[in-house]
């Protein structure tokens, strides 16, 4: 159970307030503070009490490794293993971070063994940033240590962006939040492990694949989803159970055993109208790594970024050139299951079972537009009382920037059961864009491609 605590919010451009968030950074206690991608809830890094702090806070698994935060490339020593300074893929991670430091990019480097074990769960690496926001610069130069920080919400809850969200998620849990106006960018940094080989991307982010090429010619990205094909008429789509567990709680020990998968879903009697929980339950993703696999960096392994509401995700992606055809078919899709369930309309054939199912659940759905203006959509569905449209775009820049606002808003102000979003290509900003919906998707469907579908026969 967690002491309720009164929540201050600190101004830094009040020195007081500055001196409060670093004494706390001091004293072990734990802050949120703003970066440009997302808020953090930071401690000192040195400090195995006080980083716990930041787990219990979050609900956090304990085999889920924190991103150790600096203010400058002279802060390098107090956390990397001086071994590994001669050799190749360390001075090319030193030429990578002189181009994207200060920024959204976490480099992975062998740990000093002074970093205690809970904060990479018991790995021998650490994930390093140097972020761009001044505020978080500031925080970290002042209080003299690195400091280990997620992001500052519940565990598995869509990442805040602005101070409202901390503060939903983390108010009465933790001393203060240091506020400092929406993230600029909107998503977490990008995680690159260039000692492996070849070098990848572990978790996109901030800075895109695109960015990352011309200085790693050889670099991949781990792990990279393929588009789901599109379902059979009438057969469901398999989905891996929800695992959500509550969080272990860390030790200070070196962590082990990581938290155990929940248990998979018994067969419903015959008849048995299933209740959108059990549905959730049921159908959004699970751990991305094996249950005994502890994750080289964050974002690896649970669910995350997961609103209340189910998600359905529509995917038409295809060759660029058919951007039109894609947006049609993405529209169509959504409208036709929009009317299915408020227009007493048939099931699309392209909608497997599970996604009518959390649908027909819903007595509000919110549609979550990536791409297609509000307006192409008809008025008699704009203009529904309980469906509830948001606009994330335009350009995928823009969609990144407010992806996590807008699962949040459909929590929060327009509360509905089921969200209906459009997918994007995974190009530039796009990579990291689908890297979150999917997690926080609770059933995927894969389009027919509209370009094959207008060829001749």
């Amino acid at each position: 159970e967690h002491q309720q605590l009164q929540t201050r919010l600190l101004n830094f451009d009040r020195p007081e307030d500055v001196k409060q968030a670093v004494d706390w950074i001091r004293q072990g206690q734990v802050v949120a503070f703003p970066t440009e991608t997302v808020y953090g809830l930071g401690a000192d890094a040195f400090n195995a009490e006080a980083v716990l702090k930041v787990f219990h806070a979050k609900g956090r698994p304990a085999d889920n490794p924190l991103i150790v935060h600096l203010s400058s490339m002279d802060q390098l020593p107090w956390v990397v293993d001086p071994k590994c300074i001669d050799t190749d893929a360390y001075r090319r991670s030193i030429e990578v971070g002189r181009i994207f430091w200060p920024g959204p990019l976490s480099i992975l480097f062998p740990k000093l063994s002074k970093i205690p074990d809970v904060v990479t769960a018991g790995l021998s690496t650490v994930v390093v940033r140097i972020p761009s926001n001044p505020i978080a610069q500031k925080l970290i130069a002042a209080s003299g240590t690195p400091i280990a920080a997620p992001s500052a919400n519940i565990s598995g809850r869509p990442s805040p962006t602005c101070v409202a969200h901390v503060m939903r998620d983390l108010g009465g849990r933790i001393p203060g939040i240091v506020e400092g106006g929406c993230a600029s960018v909107g998503v977490e940094s990008t995680v690159v492990d260039l000692f492996r080989d070849p070098p990848a991307i572990l978790r996109p982010g901030g800075v895109t694949l695109e960015q990352l090429l011309p200085h790693v010619p050889n670099l991949t990205v781990f792990g990279k989803h393929p588009r789901p094909a599109p379902p059979v008429p009438s057969t469901p789509v398999a989905t891996s159970p929800r695992a959500h567990p509550e969080a272990a709680v860390p030790s200070t020990q070196p962590a082990s055993a990581s938290a155990a998968s929940a248990p998979a879903q018994g067969a419903a009697p015959e008849g048995h109208l299933p209740t959108l929980g059990e549905l959730l339950t049921a159908q959004r993703g699970g751990a991305l790594l094996a249950p005994g696999e502890t994750p080289p960096t964050p974002g690896m392994k649970y669910q995350h970024y997961c609103p209340e509401a189910a998600v359905v995700t529509f995917d038409a992606a295809a060759p660029p050139e058919s951007e039109p055809a894609q947006c049609a078919a993405l529209r169509a899709a959504i409208e036709g299951a929009l009317r299915m369930r408020f227009g007493a309309g048939p099931a699309p054939a392209s909608l497997p079972a599970q996604a009518q199912q959390l649908i027909m659940r819903a007595d509000r759905v919110g549609v979550m537009l990536t791409r297609n203006a509000l307006a192409a959509y008809p008025a008699d569905l704009r203009q529904h009382p309980s469906i509830f449209f948001v606009q994330t775009g335009p350009g995928l820049a823009e969609v990144q920037r407010s992806l996590f606002q807008a699962l949040r808003a459909f929590d929060s102000e327009s509360q509905v059961q089921c969200i209906l979003a459009e997918a994007v290509p995974e190009v530039a900003e796009g990579l990291a864009i689908m890297n979150r919906l999917r997690k926080a998707t609770s059933v995927l469907v894969g389009l027919p491609d509209p370009a094959a579908a207008a060829a001749p026969l």
